[in-house]
């Protein structure tokens, strides 16, 4: 039987060792996600853990977040495992590819990287952005595993499904069309073809939610689809460093900057809150 539920989401900490200069940022929301009342359900990490994928920053990482009486899940971003396909000339060293051994990596130090469970009558859905139009293995093993598993939780008429990574979909609109020979452009959000094929599976099997980092710039939209269905899309703000990377290259607005999310669920909706206090 399904009843209303609130979870947290956090992302993009950047944990390293030595401790950076946001290292006590981290730290209070962490403390603050842990103290609200009602207690959440669970909290949701959508990648970027660490600042470089070292065994040391891992471990800080765990140290930090794995105590608390909330379940934590959580899935890689580029900082964890590198990037999927950067396109466009001139890109930085650090737009590398991820490889099978920075994937091997991760699962030592976190667990898998694609997985699901089921909250109250709701699915929810992790899986590796970094991986979406790349050529590894890995790949076409997720993608294979997101088809079938996506079809398999939409017979079960659940409440919600929802859909928990690190890169967004799209910057403003699922049907932009983004200039992919500049590689800041495939960097910051996923490209096709790996987009349209993830944004047709949404609609097939009527995807609710879309929860994403990276961009360190709080956003949300609701797009309508066909058949009285729309998905929540939302990207959370840094719960560590800020970045101007996205706010300056796409033009953003400028924004208070947000600590977490949390996220409210009833059996035909999800709002979100993006919390800007600690005390809040």
């Amino acid at each position: 039987m399904f009843s209303p539920f609130t979870f947290a989401q956090v992302s993009d900490s950047h944990v390293r060792v030595p401790n950076g200069e946001w290292h006590p940022r981290v730290i209070q929301v962490r403390d603050a996600v842990r103290a609200r009342q009602p207690a959440v359900a669970f909290v949701l990490h959508t990648g970027d853990l660490m600042d470089d994928p070292l065994q040391a920053s891992a471990a800080e990482f765990r140290s930090i977040f794995s105590a608390g009486a909330q379940p934590l899940y959580v899935v890689p971003g580029n900082h964890d495992v590198w990037n999927d396909v950067v396109t466009g000339e001139g890109a930085p060293w650090w737009t590398r590819a991820t490889t099978t051994a920075d994937e091997e990596q991760f699962r030592v130090w976190f667990g898998p990287t694609a997985y699901s469970f089921v909250y109250n009558d709701c699915a929810f859905v992790a899986f590796n952005s970094q991986l979406l139009n790349g050529a590894l293995p890995e790949a076409t093993a997720q993608w294979e595993w997101l088809e079938t598993e996506l079809a398999r939780l939409a017979e079960l008429a659940l409440a919600h499904i929802i859909l928990l990574t690190h890169m967004p979909l799209f910057v403003r609109t699922p049907d932009e069309r983004l200039d992919w020979s500049d590689w800041r452009n495939s960097y910051l959000a996923i490209a096709p073809p790996g987009r349209d094929r993830l944004l047709a599976l949404i609609q097939k099997h009527r995807v609710t939610g879309y929860l994403n980092g990276h961009l360190h710039y709080p956003q949300e939209h609701t797009i309508h689809w066909a058949r009285e269905h729309s998905t929540h899309f939302v990207t959370c703000d840094a719960s560590g460093p800020a970045s101007n990377m996205a706010r300056e290259h796409f033009q953003f607005k400028p924004q208070v900057r947000s600590l977490y999310c949390l996220h409210h669920v009833s059996r035909t909706k999800i709002v979100t809150v993006f919390v800007t206090a600690y005390s809040e």
